[in-house]
């Protein structure tokens, strides 16, 4: 399935095709993926990013630009936001470390 058909279908729900062009919704029910973009964006001081969606049936893109205003009134709670991403990121390396067997307890003592 190409992912115009798989968002055709309904079976991809955070994106919509719009005049022949990926689009990340972004109105009403805002998907996790558009506070993780704003969030890197922000904190990587980038102005875009291009966001890919890929099946072995073809690729869609849509570049993607830092929203202030969204980072201004949807993120605000968060005091340092890289604070967030090192938690989440540190507690993902841990977990695969752990369940590789090797290192959980030397790579957590290096995160933590």
């Amino acid at each position: 399935m190409s992912p115009a058909e798989g968002i055709a279908s309904g079976r991809i729900k955070y994106c919509m095709m719009k005049d022949g062009h990926l689009i990340l919704k972004n109105s009403g029910l805002i998907h996790d993926y558009t506070y993780q973009i704003q969030g890197q964006l922000h904190i990587t001081r980038r102005k875009f990013c291009i966001s890919a969606l890929w099946s072995p049936k073809g690729t869609l893109t849509q570049t993607i630009e830092k929203d202030g205003s969204f980072w201004n009134n949807s993120m605000e709670i968060i005091r340092d936001p890289r604070k967030i991403y090192w938690e989440f990121y540190s507690e993902k390396i841990t977990l695969q470390e752990a369940r590789s067997g090797g290192g959980g307890d030397e790579i957590s003592a290096k995160i933590t």
